[in-house]
């Protein structure tokens, strides 16, 4: 029941993700069968990665020397583990990272 937002929870589609991130909800970073493990959905992706959000992966990596918390990167970028392991793949294929 925690995992299921209300009104006051989400008041805009911005409040209902920072919700869903916040209590981890499966939506996010995708959910599999227990009884097979079987993946039912990806989870969040990014459509684009825009050069905004990859100069907020790149400050967030070099505020914390590269570990990386991904409850942080929850709270404070709002991306889940997913679209942060984009990002950061995007940026190894800029070559800004190894």
């Amino acid at each position: 029941m925690a995992k299921i937002a209300t009104e006051d929870d989400a008041k805009d589609l911005d409040s209902l993700k920072a919700f869903l991130l916040k209590v981890n909800h499966p939506v996010v970073d995708g959910v599999t069968r227990k009884v097979d493990d079987k993946k039912i959905t990806e989870g969040w992706t990014l459509e684009e990665i825009s050069d905004e959000i990859k100069e907020q992966v790149m400050a967030y990596i070099e505020k914390t020397g590269g570990d990386i918390n991904i409850d942080t990167v929850k709270s404070e970028l709002a991306l889940t583990e997913g679209q942060f392991m984009q990002v950061v793949e995007a940026l190894q294929e800029d070559g800004v990272l190894e």
